[in-house]
């Protein structure tokens, strides 16, 4: 059987053979579908026998709705005689469906002429797994491609880019769907590079070469070039020859190059340019210099060859002192990685400090082999901090108080390193201008001569010429030390004037040098310690000062307390040794507080000086004159032998006296009140001298003031009572010994209680003690504050009471002249009003006459502080003091209260009942009340209600008791 395909050539007997052995099943049927030839293949996909396949017609095997379409396409291929493809479901026996593809063609049976239809089956599962299979081959294919570090491409005979792998993608940033069939020379190729790349294409696919190498630019999507260099390799597959390239991106390559090639250069010139030396050290396995940039000859001296050609001058150049520290570090180089600081010795014998940062390179074993680092000329630094660390010595000698003379000793010393070959000199002058020198050890001998004065050269600063140093010379300064400059050769003189901050001069550093001193960093130096030398003679001088102020009396000049307690000691442990019997004598002005009050404190200053001055010239040289404060100064006399002796020394201070004082225009008489202690035993100490001749000026005073009293021994014992009576009451508080006791206050007119006086009573033991005797106590020692703070505070609680049931009712309470001179005292009595809840119009403080004598503006405003709160004031002890009208009228004042001495004469003192009759009609007449004390007599009460008196209080009326009358 032959078969001719329409169209073209026949099909052989052979060809009939092989349809029998393919895998795809292959039929022929007639035009009308009836099946005349299926091969086993095609069988085997229809699960149906050869010869039952032969008995079916095309249209019996397909599936229902496919059998139009495929009547349709036999139809078409019987009329086109066309090849179609199709897919088709065949039905197979069990009734299940398979698809498969089917390729017709109509062919001619060569025997009978007859049309026959040619179809080609495949199962599509099959093409399925077969197309995964080519799928699986190309992926892995490309993903080795893809995987390749260099670029990777395939170019067929035409030129066209049959394979492209990622990194070309990455380098170019075209896809291989962008270049798919693109041709590679026209589209990657600069036109000045396609023809040479175009020839090694062209040799290598004629076969002329197997392989090539070329290095070519590939253009970019964003219009920029990347260097390829390419391996270049022929390969031939299904008969087709093909060039397969690989390629590695050597643009960041060539870039860096480039760059290193400039970093080179740009190194060269840096190395030729830069002040610092750059070098390379061989440490293994032969020390030597390796290599040395040109800063070697600046800093060294030496030339970088002559440091090649002979290592042992490089080996020389530490300074002797510096090696060990060198040798340390190549025994350890990790000593190498800190900074390293040597001393170099250059050619000419000078020396240079050098700082050194190194690099450590090392072999494969981690052996250090080389060095690679940079030495820096770091003398300037190296001075400067040096002269910052002397600095910092200085100034520790000056902070620790060393003696001035070895702090500027220090200076000289310090100049002298600091500029050597020269001869430094210090001249300091006093406060009247007089110098003195001050050398270094050399010269010790010239230390203190004296230099009365300097050229004005030398006290303004900078050269003395050449003429001007026979000058220096001729003014003072020492001859040897001219001499000594001269025989060195320092025959010019620089100097630097210590000044103090003001116009004032403290002297001047010289410094003898053999030639100016024009480098700025010397003058620095110079310029440097003689601040550092006025800056100690200023700290020596201040604390000259400090101490003498620290000594005495700031106004006047004498000594102070602590000077005047230093001689006294000293005076009596002499006493002890030589039997000698010193005085100690208080002085105290008489009424100096009125003369400070009526002429202001600058006239009482005035008047305290001129007194420190005539007592200067009072004492004996030896004797001691001191203020120890206000008005009181204290005279110490070292030899006073026996009372006879002291009375002529009293004599002499009184008699001072006598004359007036001139201040500020003023003439001013004053006297002074004297008393003595005179030591008499070994157990008389500075403390017990001080104290007896304090208690003897309170005799003085006592016995009407410009008299002279010496301690004695009634005298000491008053004041042993007295010390045992200020140690006791100190303590009388926290004992409970201190009592509140209220006389009661009744209104002549009614008859009835009007409010009462809080009294302050001291029981000690059995013992009452007497208010006139620890009030006084109270005052000088300074508890009368608190005292008065506790005597308010609990009066305003007590009258709180009271004040519930009788909102007329008053409680009078005194204040001492130490309360009315506390800043604090409105908000003393406020807080006692609001913690005892007492109305402040039911309060009434009471001041005596003397305490306001001073009315000084401070007063005034603290008294107007307190009453504005509410609370009214009463004046107490009426008529014993200097109270005058325009006094009465400032203060804010409610209530006289007429002194009991006056009341005492009533009726029968015509004198004394004047005296009340004036003060009550005064009063009236000023809108004030009175309340007269001391009532005892009801003679007393029946004038004072004839008198008109308002109210009055004594033991007549009631007694002062412990507890509140309700």
């Amino acid at each position: 059987m032959q078969w001719t395909r329409l169209g073209g050539g026949e099909w052989a007997p052979d060809a009939l053979l092989a349809l029998e052995r393919v895998a795809m099943g292959v039929s022929f049927a007639g035009l009308d579908g009836a099946l005349r030839y299926a091969n086993p293949a095609l069988a085997r996909l229809l699960r149906r026998p050869r010869e039952e396949l032969l008995s079916l017609n095309l249209a019996d095997l397909v599936h229902p709705d496919d059998a139009g379409v495929a009547l349709a396409a036999e139809a078409r291929q019987g009329a086109g005689r066309q090849a179609a493809r199709l897919p088709l479901r065949y039905l197979l026996p069990d009734g299940s469906v398979l698809p498969a593809l089917v390729t017709s063609s109509v062919v001619s049976d060569h025997r009978s002429g007859d049309a026959l239809i040619l179809t080609q089956t495949w199962d599509v599962a099959d093409l399925r797994a077969v197309q995964q299979r080519l799928d699986s081959e190309q992926e892995f294919s490309q993903a080795v491609l893809d995987a390749a570090g260099c670029l990777v491409v395939v170019v067929d005979p035409g030129g066209r880019l049959v394979r492209w792998n990622r990194a070309c993608e990455a380098a170019t940033g075209f896809s291989a769907a962008d270049l798919r069939g693109a041709n590679a020379l026209d589209l990657l190729l600069p036109e000045e590079e396609a023809e040479q790349a175009g020839a090694v294409l062209e040799d290598l696919l004629s076969g002329r070469v197997r392989e090539a190498r070329h290095v070519n630019h590939w253009r970019t999507r964003e219009g920029g070039r990347r260097l390829i260099t390419w391996s270049n390799t022929t390969v031939t597959l299904h008969g087709v020859v093909q060039v397969v390239g690989t390629g590695i991106d050597i643009t960041d390559w060539e870039q860096d190059r480039e760059a290193l090639r400039l970093s080179e250069e740009r190194l060269r010139q840096y190395a030729a340019a830069a002040p610092d030396l750059l070098y390379r050290y061989r440490i293994a396995p032969q020390r030597g210099l390796v290599y040395a940039s040109p800063a070697a000859v600046r800093l060294t001296g030496y030339s970088p060859e002559e440091l090649y050609a002979h290592p042992e001058i490089a080996a020389s150049l530490v300074h002797r002192g510096d090696r060990p520290l060198l040798e340390r570090a190549f025994a350890d180089p990790e000593l190498f990685n800190q900074p390293l600081r040597l001393r170099w010795v250059r050619r000419d014998g000078s020396t240079l400090w050098t700082e050194h940062h190194n690099a450590l390179t090392r072999d494969g074993h981690g052996d250090v082999v080389e060095l690679t680092g940079i030495a820096r000329d770091v003398s300037d630094r190296v001075r400067a901090e040096h002269l910052v660390a002397d600095q910092s010595h200085v100034l520790e000698l000056i902070a620790g108080d060393h003696p001035l003379r070895d702090i500027l000793q220090s200076v000289l010393l310090l100049v002298a390193e600091h500029l050597p070959g020269t001869l430094p000199l210090l001249v300091v002058c006093d406060e009247q201008g007089e110098g003195h020198l001050v050398a270094t050890p050399e010269l010790a001998g010239l230390a203190g001569t004296a230099v009365p004065s300097l050229p004005r050269a030398a006290r303004e600063g900078g050269e003395l010429h050449r003429s001007d140093v026979p000058a220096v010379e001729a003014r003072g300064l020492p001859r040897a030390a001219a001499a000594l400059s001269q025989s060195r050769g320092l025959d010019r003189v620089w100097t630097e004037p210590l000044s103090s901050g003001g116009d004032a001069r403290l002297g001047s550093l010289l410094v003898c040098a053999p030639e100016p001193l024009e480098d700025p960093e010397a003058v620095e130096v110079l310029r440097t310690f003689a601040r550092l030398a006025a800056l100690a003679i200023e700290r020596d001088r201040g604390r000259q000062a400090l101490t003498y102020r620290s000594l005495h009396d700031a106004l006047t000049g004498l000594a102070n307390r602590v000077l005047l307690q230093s001689h006294l000691e000293s005076a009596l442990h002499r006493a002890r040794r030589e039997h000698d019997r010193p005085m100690v004598m208080f002085c105290d002005l008489d009424r100096f507080k009125t003369i400070n009050d009526s002429w202001g404190h600058a006239a009482g200053d005035a008047l305290l000086v001129a007194v420190a001055d005539r007592l200067r010239h009072v004492v004996r040289p030896g004797d001691v004159v001191a203020r120890t404060g206000g008005d009181e100064f204290v005279l110490v006399c070292v030899d006073a032998h026996d009372e006879h002796a002291v009375g002529l020394v009293a004599d002499r201070v009184l008699h001072a006296f006598e004359a007036p004082f001139h201040i500020e225009g003023r003439t001013v008489h004053t006297s002074v009140s004297i008393g003595i202690a005179l030591a008499d035993g070994a157990t008389d100490t500075a403390e017990t001298l001080m104290r007896d001749a304090d208690a003897a000026l309170y005799r003085a005073k006592e016995h009407g003031r410009r008299r002279a009293e010496v301690f004695d021994v009634e005298m000491q014992q008053r004041t042993q009572h007295r010390w045992e009576m200020e140690t006791a009451l100190h303590s009388a508080m926290d004992r409970g010994e201190l009592r509140v006791h209220y006389q009661p206050q009744f209104d002549l007119r009614t008859g009835r209680v009007h409010g009462a006086e809080a009294l302050l009573r001291w029981r000690r033991g059995e013992q009452l003690v007497p208010p006139a005797e620890f009030i006084p106590l109270a005052e000088e020692t300074g508890q009368i504050d608190a005292l008065g703070t506790w005597v308010l505070e609990q009066a305003c609680h007590a009258a709180a009471v009271r004040a519930r049931r009788d909102p007329e009712f008053i409680i009078a309470v005194n204040l001492s002249p130490r309360q009315l001179g506390e800043a604090r005292l409105a908000e003393q009595v406020a807080a006692a009003l609001r913690a005892s809840g007492l109305p402040a119009r039911q309060l009434c403080l009471e001041v005596t006459e003397t305490a306001l004598m001073g009315d000084a503006p401070s007063l005034v405003a603290t008294l107007h502080a307190v009453h504005a709160l509410g609370v009214s004031f009463a004046i107490d002890d009426f008529g014993t003091g200097y109270s005058s009208l325009l006094l009465l009228k400032r203060l804010p004042v409610t209530v006289l209260k007429v002194d009991g001495h006056f009341v005492r004469g009533l009726p029968d003192d015509a004198e004394d009942d004047a005296i009340v009759a004036s003060t009550i009609q005064m009063a009236h007449a000023l809108n004030l009340r009175v309340t007269a004390e001391g009532v005892e007599r009801a003679a007393q009460r029946t004038r004072l209600i004839e008198l008109g008196c308002d109210y009055a209080q004594g033991y007549l009326l009631g007694a002062p008791a412990e507890e509140l009358v309700l």
